[in-house]
Formats: C-alpha cells, structure tokens, sequence
C-alpha cells in the first residue's frame, strides 16, 4: 500500500511540474469555411489582434497581417481542394496553428 501511495505521488507531481511549465498560449484562432475561401480571426484574450503578421503553410498569399478587425480571408484558386496551415507567434515565438480545408475554385 505504501508503495502505490508514493507511486501516486510521485506521479502528481510530475505531472504538476509539466502543466506548469507549459502555458497554453491566450491567441486563437476562429476559422469559418465555404467552398474555396475561408475567413480567419485572430484574437489574444477575446480581442482581435489587429495588423498582426501570419504565414499560410501549403498556399501561396498575397496579404501578411490580419486586418484592423483581426481577420483575414484566404482563397485557394487552385484547381484542387486542399488543407493548408494557417500559422501566428505568440509572444515567446511558439506557433499557433489551425489547419483549414479549402474546396477548389470552379
């Protein structure tokens, strides 16, 4: 018995220590969807980050900062439906992804 309770312990605060050491970040991302477009939003605590520099992984683009109400909308004018990465920093440099299907434009 007093092994399982230092077993149980011991894995408590493993596990205290690693949550603590790693902090989610406060910035999301809010994708909305239809046919080949898909329109973002990027926020950090429920604000949106206006002029805030991303990077679409998988689809070339031509804009590279959200706009004055954080978002930005995005177009695959592809011949074939695909899944892109869209990509933010947070303020220690860890990326922020959300990855995306776009239908193709017909």
């Amino acid at each position: 018995m007093k092994f399982i309770l230092t077993v149980l312990t011991t894995a408590a605060l493993f596990i205290s220590a690693t949550a603590s050491a790693a902090q989610a970040s406060d910035i999301s991302i809010d994708v909305t969807s239809h046919a080949n477009q898909a329109n973002i939003t990027v926020t950090e605590g429920g604000k949106p980050l206006k002029d805030y520099p991303f990077s679409v992984k998988g689809l070339m683009v031509k804009e590279n900062k959200t706009g004055q109400d954080g978002s930005v909308t995005i177009y695959n004018n592809d011949s074939t439906s695909k899944t892109v990465t869209f990509i933010v920093k947070d303020e220690n440099g860890e990326e922020v992804k959300s990855n995306i299907f776009l239908g193709y434009n017909e």
